[in-house]
C-alpha cells in the first residue's frame, strides 16, 4: 500500500516536473523569432522581427536590430522612427521605437539591443512599413510590408492550455482524497 502510495506520488511528481521544465519565456505576442528583413541599408545591418509572416489584426510588435557593417556591433543611441502605410493608402502617425530592456535576472547571456514599436494595425491586407534610422554612421531608411490576416483562433495554444488542465486536474484530486483519507 506505502509503495503503491508513494510510485504515485513519485509519478505525479515527475509529470509535474515534466510540465515545469518544458515551460519557456513567453512574450505576450509571442516569440519575435521570425525575421521580416535581413538587409544591408547605407552603413547599417538591419533586422526587423516579429512574431510571424502573417500578423493578425490588431497591435503588432515589431523589433528592428541595427548594426554596424564594418564592425558587426550592435547599435545604440539611434533615432529608429516606425511609419506604417496601410492597404488602403493611409499613413500612420510615426512611432519612435524604444529600447525594450530585458528583465536581469532572466538574462542568461549578452542580449543585442533592439528598437521596438507596438503599432495598431487594424486592417486587413498588406501593410508597407517604412523605418527611418539616424545614428552616428548616418541616415538610412529601409522599407518593407507585412500581411495583416482577420483575427484567427490559436488551435495550438488552446490544445497546450487543455493538455495542461487535463495533466493536471487528475494530480489535483488524487492530491484531494489522499488529503482527506489522512496521509
Amino acid at each position: 500500500m506505502i509503495t503503491k502510495r508513494i510510485k504515485k506520488e513519485l509519478l505525479l511528481a515527475v509529470i509535474f516536473f515534466y510540465i515545469l521544465g518544458s515551460i519557456s519565456i513567453v512574450y505576450a505576442n509571442g516569440s519575435l523569432g521570425v525575421v521580416l528583413v535581413d538587409d544591408i541599408s547605407g552603413p547599417y545591418k538591419v533586422e526587423v522581427k516579429s512574431y510571424a509572416q502573417k500578423l493578425p489584426q490588431g497591435t503588432a510588435h515589431f523589433s528592428i536590430y541595427v548594426f554596424d557593417t564594418t564592425k558587426n556591433e550592435n547599435l545604440e543611441n539611434l533615432n529608429v522612427t516606425y511609419t506604417a502605410i496601410s492597404p488602403s493608402g493611409k499613413s500612420l502617425e510615426p512611432f519612435i521605437g524604444y529600447i525594450e530592456d530585458p528583465i536581469p535576472s532572466l538574462v542568461i547571456q549578452d542580449v543585442n539591443i533592439s528598437y521596438d514599436s507596438d503599432i495598431l494595425l487594424d486592417e486587413v491586407g498588406i501593410w508597407k512599413l517604412k523605418i527611418d534610422i539616424d545614428g552616428p554612421l548616418g541616415k538610412t531608411t529601409v522599407n518593407t510590408q507585412v500581411e495583416i490576416v482577420s483575427m484567427i483562433i490559436n488551435w495550438g495554444l488552446i490544445s497546450g492550455i487543455l493538455t495542461i488542465i487535463l495533466l493536471v486536474l487528475p494530480m489535483f484530486i488524487i492530491w484531494i482524497r489522499s488529503i482527506n483519507k489522512g496521509g
